[in-house]
């Protein structure tokens, strides 16, 4: 399956690079910021967090860490994953004349769709390191591990995209349920709340809610990238260690998903 996916990126490359791009040129199009609107969104809404919870969040401490910094180290990946997800799960449906009239591997769209996000992630990374120097966070050496936990998210966030990019094209509905799955996920992924404070009581009062919550594959992702940051911590929990191989596992049920399904795509579309 990885193959597959690694002969498509290095075949058509260069058609994914100029895809990647005019994704990003149509995103942006017409704007007067252009591309400082994917760093703009996630400060504003970390600087709306901060308002809202500043006094619940002087109660209970984030152990000494900028509660804004603690907000973007989840906003950035957070926004390339919901973006990603929200754009491509109809990209078979919404591009169709265009895959009727040139042949090519169909799975590229959802996969230009991440990567050109996965563009602007990286970007906003920098930006986000500059940003942890302004509010006084310590750089520690397992920072140079973020961009790998990016690589595998960028793993997974693409798996999930050509899985439901493919089974819109059969079951339209497929579009709305993310739509609502993606407004869950935020607020069961520890992204503006410190993992202990909710999950820890939850721990002792609802263990069973508690182990389910952490089958969210967002959960792992998003709490290493806290560790290597914040923390150093550098060897992963289970539940980090769960969020990294089911990364593997749905990229690789996608593409048989996808495979099986690819007469049925052109077919229906």
């Amino acid at each position: 399956m990885f193959k597959d996916f690694f002969q498509v990126i290095t075949s058509y490359r260069s058609l994914l690079f100029n895809l990647a791009v005019k994704e990003l040129k149509i995103k942006y199009k017409s704007t007067v910021l252009g591309f400082l609107w994917s760093i703009l969104v996630p400060v504003i809404m970390a600087i709306i967090f901060k308002i809202i919870f500043s006094y619940f969040f002087a109660k209970f401490s984030v152990e000494g860490i900028s509660y804004t910094a603690y907000l973007l180290t989840g906003l950035f990946p957070w926004i390339y994953f919901s973006g990603t997800l929200a754009t491509s799960t109809n990209a078979f449906v919404d591009q169709a004349n265009v895959l009727k009239k040139v042949k090519l591997p169909i799975q590229i769209l959802p996969i230009s769709i991440s990567l050109s996000n996965f563009y602007l992630l990286m970007i906003d990374f920098i930006v986000l390191l500059v940003i942890y120097l302004i509010l006084g966070v310590q750089i520690r050496w397992t920072i140079l591990m973020v961009p790998i936990v990016y690589f595998i998210f960028f793993i997974q966030t693409t798996g999930i995209s050509l899985l439901f990019s493919s089974l819109n094209v059969r079951f339209r509905d497929i579009k709305y349920i993310v739509e609502v799955a993606l407004l869950a996920l935020f607020y069961i992924t520890p992204i503006i709340y410190p993992v202990k404070l909710v999950y820890g009581a939850m721990h002792s009062k609802m263990p069973m809610l508690f182990y389910l919550l952490k089958l969210n594959p967002l959960f792992g992702i998003i709490t290493y990238l806290q560790d290597l940051v914040f923390y150093g911590r550098i060897i992963p929990s289970y539940a980090e260690i769960y969020s990294f191989v089911f990364s593997i596992g749905i990229f690789i049920f996608a593409q048989i998903i996808h495979n099986s399904m690819k007469k049925k795509i052109m077919d229906l579309i």
